[in-house]
């Protein structure tokens, strides 16, 4: 089952590389400011912080697009469905595209029948801390004109925090679920998370979601949680 999904992980990705890379052009194009068609991507600008030695373990990256909620599945003539499935696609592509080879997730077949295991940034013994800040994408009519663009924003827009749809826990969800057997095994590893939604005010201001994940340790922990 490791295997297939791996395989299927790795078929997905490849798939979709002349997309990404057709919507990364898009959105560097300095003329014209417009929100690529994907609903995620990576914009050539961004890269991933990989800490991996005596100092610990620790990855941080950014992916373009507006912040979507992990939706509830769903069931249709007896089967179920995610809706989010498609998005959640594309968000690990992304991340796929950003991370090192080496980083991808692997299997480790020791010969034994069903013994496959999945080999990811973070194996299932480490407990782990995720920061992500969301940048939800702002409309058009906080723009002058409502012309998207750098220096654009009026100065009555919302500057940094604005009531919008969807709640923060959701938002976290669609991460986490994502990142499962990608960077980590289960997000059940996750045992302090922090987050924030703020409105984009960089660039064109179309979204993106940062993320931040590293490895904690009993010493990181304060005696007031004891």
């Amino acid at each position: 089952m490791l295997a297939a999904f791996v395989a299927l992980l790795a078929a997905q990705h490849q798939a979709r590389q002349a997309t990404l890379h057709c919507t990364t052009a898009l959105h560097m194009a300095p003329k014209k400011a417009i929100a690529p068609e994907s609903d995620y991507w990576i914009d050539g600008c961004e890269d991933v912080d990989i800490i991996d030695d005596e100092r610990g373990k620790s990855i941080k990256f950014t992916i373009g697009g507006n912040p979507k909620v992990l939706k509830r599945h769903r069931s249709a003539r007896g089967f179920v469905y995610n809706p989010s499935r498609a998005s959640q696609e594309m968000f690990r592509d992304c991340l796929l595209e950003l991370l090192p080879q080496q980083y991808h997730p692997t299997i480790i077949d020791s010969g034994e029948v069903d013994d496959e295991e999945l080999r990811v940034t973070f194996p299932s013994h480490e407990f782990l801390k995720m920061s992500i800040t969301f940048r939800m994408k702002r409309p058009n009519n906080h723009f002058i004109g409502n012309k998207r663009g750098p220096g654009r924003l009026k100065p009555t827009a919302p500057r940094r925090f604005h009531n919008s749809r969807g709640d923060i826990d959701n938002f976290c969800k669609f991460v986490m679920d994502s990142l499962n057997q990608v960077l980590y095994t289960d997000d059940k590893q996750v045992v302090c998370l922090n987050a924030i939604r703020v409105l984009d005010s960089i660039g064109d201001c179309n979204g993106a979601t940062t993320v931040e994940i590293s490895v904690l340790h009993d010493d990181d922990v304060g005696d007031e949680y004891i």
